[in-house]
């Protein structure tokens, strides 16, 4: 089949807003939109970036196995004079923080009250006992205001908050200071 007939066939396809379109001759035409996916963006930023280091996607993967043999190792982690052998890059943050953390207690957790490990996890972290509520965020830049006036740094515009809306509070959660 030529180029020419296969095009009658197939039709014209036409890129358009919306499903109104229509050929010269006012049939409706095939349409399709084109849907914008920002973490592709985001991935292929990350991509750019490992090639700036010599590396390719097919580090992030493990080596598959052939035949039934090991593949040959491609990445190793060198700490105090030991080699630990990568299986794919992915998990070099995980060891790396791993190796940091050692002989390291974590004792109270910033943030949330200044909790111990112990009343964090009766209060929060217990799946037994947490509750999951799913948030919806209709104005970012409204909600961004927000978490900036009661969680930045900045003392006074928190204070005037606190100030202009304490009598409008139904239930606190207070357990002392």
């Amino acid at each position: 089949m030529c180029r020419a007939e296969h095009a009658q066939k197939v039709g014209q396809l036409v890129v358009a807003d919306d499903e109104t379109a229509k050929h010269a001759n006012g049939v409706p035409a095939e349409v399709f939109s084109v849907l914008e996916l920002h973490e592709v963006k985001a991935v292929n930023r990350g991509l750019e970036k490992l090639r700036g280091f010599n590396l390719q996607p097919g580090d992030l993967l493990p080596t598959p196995r052939i035949a039934g043999r090991d593949p040959t190792p491609r990445f190793f982690l060198e700490y105090e004079g030991s080699q630990q052998v990568l299986s794919h890059l992915r998990v070099l943050v995980a060891d790396i923080r791993r190796l940091g953390e050692r002989g390291i207690k974590i004792t109270r957790f910033k943030g949330l009250g200044e909790m111990d490990g112990p009343e964090l996890w009766d209060t929060t972290l217990d799946p037994a006992r947490r509750t999951l509520i799913r948030v919806q965020l209709d104005d970012a830049l409204k909600a961004d205001e927000m978490f900036r006036t009661l969680m930045g740094e900045k003392v006074e515009p928190r204070r005037e908050f606190i100030q202009k809306h304490a009598l409008e509070v139904k239930e606190i959660d207070y357990h002392g200071a």
